[in-house]
């Protein structure tokens, strides 16, 4: 990058010092002024100057490349002058270089070449010999001020060329006459700028209002800004093969269309650089009843197709219910947040890639995921809000393509579910050979159940393993609420720890509510589920609802098993375990306020039932070390009873005395 040239209008001042030699042109020197006030801070740190001259000796030009108080690092005989003796104490002015102007970017009005801008003569012809011109004389910019420009033919932006308007006034507009299919606004080359217009296809039925390369070869370094686009019946903005690197979306609004942006560059090129950032999309898709907002088409998440892509702060509202807003596939190293997506649609983040961040994005209402990975790997998807989705993410509904090394954290997940037409969903669903996926730290609120659903599901019957559920919420009070946390499905090597599950709502078994609120499969192999807090303060209405279990499945072998720690209050049920296998591990486990004893077999696992009474229990089966706390305490008398002999209501014996 160049020196900066900066400039303060009739900025003046005398000096004190230096000027009254005539150096070899080019000589650096130190002066001292009386005032730099008026003149810019020039630093040759930034790379920052400005120039002043002698209006007594106007011959020679003075280059000030540094000011520090009043001191000027100055450069003698500047801009191809010489070097002259000044008078002392002369005063220095200000000055615009001829060198800077000329290059500064030529301006092309449209207008000069013969365009109307009334929306009715056909401006396609000027506004191309604009263009031109201006790549014909090393770039500048071909303006169109307000006005309607309708264009006939394409027109193709070459090298160093900027096309502006002046806003949403100064309209590009399609031909309806033109029967075949056309490009209205083509970029051939690279170093191209479109800004400050809108492009519309205008009622043409067979269209795309701006193209991107011309289908075997890409380009380079164009930005787009403050663009609004609108009536294609393809994409509005289209790039087809070959590698497009260094990309600027910004500030855009694509409106009204079939297709928002898509780009299907050459598969595995590499295209790379990308910002696609503070743009609007609404109403898209809305003529077919399909279509998708923004797409970065590749084959596969490990082919490489894009590279260094950043989709940010962009906002995705009213699109059809059909239309995918976000869909990158190919992609490695992509950074998706910040965005707002709904609250209608279906799917939000449909993905395929690799080395992948989506964080800080608000998602609502969609009816069947928040968040698709299809075959993706080493992805974190944190902090997003998540509100009236059916399903925040859900692994790939391809078998062959697992999605691996996944963290899922800090997230919040409220009323899922609960949109116009939502269903049940699993939240979290980890499945067809998913690996090392940790799911930590997120707030679930009120997911609507079906009976089966649960929060989050590991594993369908497939090799889904090394999964961490650890130091989420949830907290279940609509009527229909979800009951089930977590379910275990298939797999092995999975931990959920350290999980807060509260719920309030009543449990009807006429409802069908799910059977556990931690359920695991006799299918599963080492499993740890450990130091959790399962509470259930809602009443139970003829149903069967245990804390952590099987879920009636009976007894099973399976090895690795450990359940430990975990706090279980008001369940019918707190722990059911019969897994028989040698090594399985039941242990300091407290079940408190629940209906009816624990099943844990065999007899080395150990989990103690809790309730409260002012009385050794007589109904109901208990285990060996299950207590009975005195309900209101009183001074001299037992402070609880505990079972000695297993049985119902087995054999009780009165702890020590209140003192």
């Amino acid at each position: 990058m160049g020196v900066k040239e900066l400039f303060t209008n009739r900025a003046s001042t005398t000096l004190l010092s230096g000027g009254s030699d005539a150096p070899a042109a080019g000589t650096g020197q130190s002066w001292t002024v009386v005032d730099s006030s008026a003149f810019p801070a020039a630093s040759s740190t930034a790379g920052t100057s400005f120039h002043v001259v002698d209006p007594a000796q106007p011959g020679e030009i003075i280059k000030v490349t540094n000011v520090s108080g009043g001191t000027w690092t100055v450069i003698r005989g500047a801009d191809d002058t010489t070097p002259v003796v000044h008078a002392a104490g002369f005063t220095a002015f200000h000055i615009v270089v001829a060198s800077w102007l000329q290059n500064s970017e030529q301006s092309y009005s449209v207008l000069t070449y013969g365009a109307k801008g009334d929306g009715v003569a056909d401006d396609a012809p000027a506004i191309q010999a604009a263009i031109d011109d201006a790549n014909n004389a090393g770039g500048g910019v071909v303006r169109l001020p307000v006005g309607t420009y309708k264009v006939s033919a394409q027109l193709t932006l070459t090298s160093n060329v900027t096309l502006a308007g002046y806003g949403p006034e100064s309209v590009i507009i399609g031909d309806p006459a033109v029967g075949a299919f056309y490009h209205m606004v083509r970029i051939v080359e690279s170093d191209v700028r479109v800004q400050d217009l809108k492009i519309s296809g205008g009622g043409h039925t067979d269209i795309t209002p701006l193209t991107f390369g011309d289908g075997a070869t890409g380009v380079s370094r164009v930005s787009l800004d403050r663009l609004t686009m609108t009536l294609a019946t393809h994409n509005l903005i289209r790039g087809l093969g070959g590698v497009f690197n260094d990309i600027r979306i910004r500030n855009c609004h694509f409106v009204d269309s079939v297709r928002g942006v898509v780009f299907e560059p050459t598969t595995g090129g590499g295209s790379e650089g990308w910002l696609i950032s503070g743009n609007t999309f609404r109403n898209i898709g809305s003529t077919l009843g399909g279509g998708v907002a923004l797409q970065l088409f590749g084959l596969a998440f490990t082919d490489d197709t894009f590279k260094r892509v950043n989709i940010i702060g962009n906002v995705f509202e009213s699109l059809n219910a059909e239309c995918a807003p976000i869909e990158p596939t190919g992609c490695t190293d992509i950074v998706i947040a910040g965005n707002t997506i709904g609250p209608v649609g279906k799917r939000g983040i449909t993905t395929t890639c690799k080395g992948m961040t989506i964080s800080g994005n608000r998602i609502t209402g969609q009816t069947i995921y928040a968040i698709e990975l299809n075959g993706s790997s080493r992805v974190s998807i944190t902090g997003n809000s998540i509100h009236q989705c059916d399903s925040f993410v859900l692994a790939t509904n391809d078998p062959a393509l697992g999605a691996t090394d996944v963290v899922i954290s800090g997230n919040t997940v409220t009323e899922a579910g609960y949109a116009t037409g939502g269903v049940a969903q699993y939240q979290i669903y980890v499945r067809f050979l998913a690996q090392r996926w940790s799911i930590i730290g997120n707030r679930f609120y009120n997911v609507k159940g079906d009976g089966t659903n649960a929060v989050i599901r590991l594993g369908a019957s497939d090799a889904t393993n090394d999964c961490l559920v650890a130091n989420n919420s949830y907290l279940a009070a609509a009527s229909d609420a979800c009951v089930q946390f977590v379910n275990i499905n298939s797999g092995t090597r999975h931990r959920v720890a350290g999980n807060d599950v509260t719920i309030t709502r009543a449990v009807n078994a006429a409802a069908g509510d799910a059977q556990a609120a931690i359920r695991y499969s006799s299918a599963a192999t080492n499993i740890a589920i450990e130091d959790n807090h399962l509470r259930m303060t809602g009443s139970l209405t003829a149903a069967t609802y245990e804390g952590i279990s099987n879920a009636g499945s009976g007894a099973f072998s399976a090895t690795g098993w450990g359940i430990r720690n975990n706090f279980v209050d008001g369940f019918n049920r707190g722990i059911v375990c019969q897994n028989t296998h040698v090594d399985a591990v039941v242990i300091r486990n407290d079940t408190f306020g629940c209906v009816s004893a624990d099943t844990i077999s065999p007899v080395y696992r150990r989990t103690r039932r809790e309730t409260e009474a002012n009385a050794a229990p007589t109904t109901g089966t208990w285990g060996v070390g299950d207590v009975a706390w005195r309900l209101t305490p009183a001074t001299g008398a037992p402070i609880g009873w505990m079972c000695t002999v297993a049985g119902t209501p087995g054999t009780w014996k009165a702890m020590p005395n209140l003192l």
